[in-house]
């Protein structure tokens, strides 16, 4: 059933998290993904004083981290455990190819480096959620990370201040 678990972006707080790293696609591609996960995980630490538990994509194992939100750095082509979730049948609202993002009627490209993040319901439907983050920080507030997005934004470009998409779904993701 759909609706087992809202947004928006913040909610992963909401219970136990664990950040997956992805370690795939191309040798820049781990390098933009270790740096979000380090620009995350410090802005985590400056609010909750403690660093929350990081793993990289291939070392992931579903059962040592069931019931955790999964926060995960990458896109489904450099982050292996995104990738296994849309071969399986997770149906996101954007897709990724090579040179752009596509979705809910915007097209980006990649090279942009803009910030995307995107709150969506884990396939378990169990309550948990999936947070994925590609680009930039998505997050330019003190406090808790992402407090005032709401289910997905993708970012301005470098420089700009004017959000390409800010979405929030409804608890039936639509």
């Amino acid at each position: 059933a759909w609706g087992q678990a809202c947004g928006p972006l913040a909610a992963y707080a909401d219970q136990p998290f664990v950040i997956v790293v992805g370690s795939g696609e191309s040798e820049a591609a781990v390098t933009a993904n270790r740096e979000l996960a380090r620009s995350f995980i410090s802005a985590w630490v400056d609010h909750a004083h403690g660093a929350p538990p990081t793993v990289a994509d291939r070392d992931f194992k579903p059962g040592d981290w069931s019931g955790r939100n999964l926060v995960l750095i990458g896109n489904p082509r450099s982050n292996h455990v995104l990738r296994d979730l849309v071969a399986n049948g997770l149906r996101l609202p954007l897709t990724w190819d090579a040179r752009s993002v596509r979705g809910l009627g915007v097209e980006m490209l990649r090279s942009e480096g803009r910030a995307l993040a995107l709150c969506w319901p884990h396939p378990a439907h169990d309550g948990r959620l999936l947070v994925v983050l590609d680009g930039a920080p998505a997050w330019t507030t003190d406090g808790l990370p992402m407090a005032d997005l709401p289910d997905l934004v993708i970012g301005p470009p470098p420089g700009g201040t004017t959000p390409l998409l800010s979405q929030r779904f409804a608890c039936d993701w639509r």
